[in-house]
């Protein structure tokens, strides 16, 4: 599991697991952002520190990636994963 801090806002707060949650209040709520409650199994978070809009995610199947805050994610089946 990691926790990223987003680098423009240190309310918004990243928790990977099974699902991402992120927390808009430092950490006292949380909600399911990205994933499947079932098990992506989110590992690894990466936040552009000058563009915080740009987030990395790695999971077992892969890695997405989005440029507008978490609206929209790239795919994770058009690499080879392994």
């Amino acid at each position: 599991m990691g926790i990223a801090v987003a680098p423009d806002n240190p309310d918004v707060v990243y928790v990977e697991n099974t699902t991402t949650w992120k927390s808009t209040d430092g950490g006292k709520t949380f909600v399911a952002w990205k994933g499947a409650p079932g098990g992506d199994d989110y590992q690894r978070i990466w936040i552009n520190r000058d563009n915080g809009q740009i987030i990395a995610l790695s999971s077992d199947q892969g890695a997405v990636i989005s440029v507008n805050g978490g609206a929209t994610w790239s795919s994770w089946y058009n690499q080879p994963t392994a």
